[in-house]
């Protein structure tokens, strides 16, 4: 049985996926600088980015996030949104 994270542990997730993906693209960020409301796009990382971020995290924390969700998570904020949404109906 997988425990329910908190949104701080969610949200360090996220951050952690974003960092390596914008890392992979040669943007160096600084995690301290990101929290809830960085906008995503604003490191060159597209919507399937975003969808990549979420597959990453549903696998980590065991849950399923709807596309809608994926599509619509800009902010590291509105991505962790939908992974609570999952994790709340698990």
């Amino acid at each position: 049985m997988v425990t329910t994270p908190s949104r701080q542990e969610v949200v360090a997730s996220v951050i952690e996926i974003v960092v390596r993906l914008a890392h992979e693209r040669g943007i160096e960020i600084d995690p301290d600088a990101l929290d809830e409301h960085a906008n995503v796009r604003d490191y060159d990382l597209d919507s399937m980015d975003q969808v990549l971020i979420l597959n990453e995290v549903e696998d980590r924390w065991q849950v399923t996030v709807e596309d809608d969700a994926a599509r619509s998570g800009e902010s590291i904020g509105a991505l962790v949104d939908a992974v609570e949404a999952a994790l709340a109906t698990r």
